[in-house]
């Protein structure tokens, strides 16, 4: 599976790979209640490393379970 990674402001960076479910596809969540982005699914992936400096946190782990989504800003 293809490594995912983001950044932001180089406070925080995460590298996740999704999960390889059947045939060697992606394992997907839809429907969900607890959406991140509702209408659209999630993927599950694991977290190869994750870390976060500012406002007063200073946090890095890996090897958790992770999730990644499409989402969309809409206005209210």
């Amino acid at each position: 599976m293809r490594p995912r990674r983001a950044t932001t402001q180089s406070r925080a960076v995460g590298r996740l790979t999704a999960i390889e479910g059947q045939n060697g596809g992606e394992v997907t969540l839809s429907g969900h209640p607890v959406a991140v982005a509702p209408g659209n699914s999630g993927t599950l992936a694991c977290s190869e490393h994750v870390a976060h400096q500012g406002h007063g946190l200073d946090w890095q782990f890996g090897g958790h379970t992770a999730f990644y989504s499409a989402f969309q800003y809409e206005a209210a």
